[in-house]
């Protein structure tokens, strides 16, 4: 048979649930409220450090794309300049060779001279058409065509170690 337990006992026990019971269930719904709002903090921590990762990648992305757009303008403007000048050294040649081929159709000079020696720069021919007295010499001053196609002149040299551009022509005649 069961111990009787005395009126002393029965009570204590009695107050001793009595007052165990309220006090964990307020400790288990505070524990609840602080576990929610710590909840609360970690999202809401989550989402800041997301936007500012977020925002530190656009000004990244924005920077990059003006660096982009940056050296791509410069290139644009380096082949611009680049095919400007290309353009006027283009230019400039045909209109040498135009310059070369009115003044050859003007004086009647052949473009091929059987009898030039190109890599001296002095050409031995026979004399035939204009006087060279009759030309303008600025006009000619970079033609090289000329050479021994005048009427009187026996030869016609440039100085071997100089451009046709800035060589002095020798006429002996």
């Amino acid at each position: 048979m069961p111990a009787k337990r005395s009126m002393i006992q029965v009570y204590l026990i009695s107050m001793i649930v009595l007052a165990t019971v309220p006090a964990v269930s307020l400790l288990s719904l505070w524990m609840s409220d602080q576990y929610q709002r710590h909840e609360l903090r970690v999202s809401k921590w989550t989402e800041s450090h997301l936007q500012s990762r977020r925002e530190l990648l656009q000004q990244e992305v924005r920077r990059t794309v003006r660096y982009i757009e940056f050296k791509r303008a410069q290139l644009l403007q380096r082949l611009r300049r680049e095919m400007k000048d290309r353009v006027i050294r283009n230019y400039r040649l045909v209109e040498a060779v135009y310059q070369q081929g009115t003044v050859q159709l003007l004086l009647w000079i052949s473009t091929y001279q059987a009898c030039t020696d190109e890599r001296m720069g002095v050409n031995i021919g026979y004399p035939h058409y204009l006087a060279i007295t009759a030309l303008k010499l600025h006009l000619l001053a970079r033609l090289k065509v000329i050479q021994g196609a005048t009427f009187g002149i026996h030869l016609i040299a440039k100085h071997p170690q100089m451009t046709c551009e800035q060589a002095p022509f020798f006429v002996f005649t």
